[in-house]
């Protein structure tokens, strides 16, 4: 299932592209839009003091 081939066409000995070529290939994108957004969201988490302090000092700057 490595190249979105079905196993039959495989034991077969006629290695056909199927429907199932397609499928594999939408799942791979989601797959990784998922880890691009998990990455995302990690970087957050990891720096979010850091994006706080930032953003607290240019409003003690906008207060004074």
């Amino acid at each position: 299932m490595k190249y979105g081939f079905r196993d039959s066409d495989i034991i077969a000995g006629s290695i056909a592209v199927t429907e199932d070529t397609d499928s594999h290939l939408v799942h791979d994108v989601k797959a990784n839009e998922y880890k691009i957004f998990i990455a995302f969201y990690f970087f957050l988490a990891v720096n979010i003091h850091y994006i706080i302090n930032i953003f607290s000092f240019f409003c003690d700057k906008i207060v004074l």
